[in-house]
């Protein structure tokens, strides 16, 4: 029983936390993978063609769940205002996530730059992994590139001194014909994964669409890290 319990609150709290709230509209095969993550097949109920009903099944267990049994939110009736045949990511989801992810990466990387603060380098690390930096109001903030037409509150902003900037150097590469090439070559050396120039070259139409994915991985690799980081606390003995 103690187990059903706290599988409930985990898979409440990661469609909440984690799914709806990195999309406002997704679709059901992407819901379906998102839940996968953590070991929950969804299985839908279809009438006339359209999606009805959804339930749960926890493949860790062999359990299964009713939505709306473990929170009256989750009934279909409640979220199925969230699905759609087309994805509408929120953004301002999505720049912090990555804006976070992407300063743990550059400390990592960079540790003695981080000591000393080198505002141009965090900026063109920033730039290079496809964060468009943007001053507003005399602030640095920035916005995933493939987010075309940002709102105002799709922004991510940072601390970081910009009188030291060099915009010019920042822009040239923001807007060089070949930014998006850059940012793909850039996302795989830091995932260690060797790329061709070939396939850079074959891929470039479908470009958009493989850098959006560079940056959900860089997401499912932050997810990842931060559970295994979870487990070791949670078992002191792998520590020692």
């Amino acid at each position: 029983m103690n187990y059903r319990i706290k599988r409930e609150k985990e898979i409440n709290d990661f469609i909440k936390n984690k799914v709806f709230a990195k999309y406002n509209i997704l679709t059901h095969e992407i819901f379906e993978k998102e839940l996968n993550k953590i070991d929950i097949e969804v299985k839908y109920t279809y009438k006339n063609g359209v999606v009805a009903a959804y339930r749960f099944f926890d493949k860790r267990e062999n359990i299964h769940y009713k939505p709306s049994s473990i929170n009256r939110d989750l009934s279909y009736g409640s979220v199925k205002q969230k699905f759609g045949t087309k994805i509408n990511r929120n953004y301002k989801y999505h720049n912090d996530t990555l804006v976070f992810v992407l300063d743990k990466k550059y400390k990592e990387l960079y540790p003695s730059k981080s000591k000393s603060l080198d505002p141009q380098h965090y900026v063109m690390f920033m730039a290079q992994n496809g964060m468009v930096p943007d001053v507003y109001e005399g602030k640095l903030r920035f916005n995933n590139y493939s987010n075309k037409n940002p709102k105002e509150s799709d922004y991510a902003s940072v601390k970081i001194p910009i009188n030291k900037l060099d915009f010019n150097e920042i822009s040239n590469m923001v807007h060089a014909k070949n930014y998006r090439s850059q940012v793909w070559k850039f996302q795989n050396q830091i995932n260690k994964e060797v790329i061709s120039e070939d396939d850079m070259k074959s891929q470039e139409s479908n470009i958009g669409e493989i850098l959006v994915k560079g940056f959900d991985k860089i997401l499912d690799l932050f997810d990842k890290s931060e559970k295994n980081i979870k487990n070791k606390s949670n078992n002191p003995k792998q520590n020692l």
